[in-house]
């Protein structure tokens, strides 16, 4: 889990960032208190950002990794409020993984009752 309020990190919308080590992380969170420990011998973090135009309703993500790839969707269902919503998801994956081995796909959806 990532600290809350952590939308409003200076990272590029809607790309992959990946985080290797303890000074990286120790300097992107600096103004969070609570950031769970990583262990960068076995693992790095994944961080995607953006911002939906709308209020986001709900959020469901799914990640595979299949032979040193990382394949990620995000779909995210507008809700009837317009005020502009940020996102951001993080992930603890292999550090064996190199940033361009991470493909994703953000799909914004407008709700539907039906």
């Amino acid at each position: 889990d990532l600290p809350a309020g952590c939308q409003e990190l200076n990272i590029e919308m809607e790309k992959a960032i990946l985080i290797q080590n303890e000074k990286d992380l120790n300097a992107l969170f600096s103004a969070y208190q609570n950031i769970e420990p990583i262990n960068f011998n076995k693992s790095a973090l994944l961080i995607i950002k953006g911002e939906s135009t709308s209020g986001i309703l709900s959020m469901t993500e799914d990640i595979k990794i299949d032979n040193k790839r990382i394949y990620i969707n995000i779909a995210i269902v507008h809700g009837y409020t317009t005020v502009m919503e940020k996102w951001i998801v993080g992930y603890v994956i292999p550090n064996n993984i190199e940033i361009e081995d991470i493909s994703f796909n953000i799909d914004y959806r407008e709700y539907s009752a039906d």
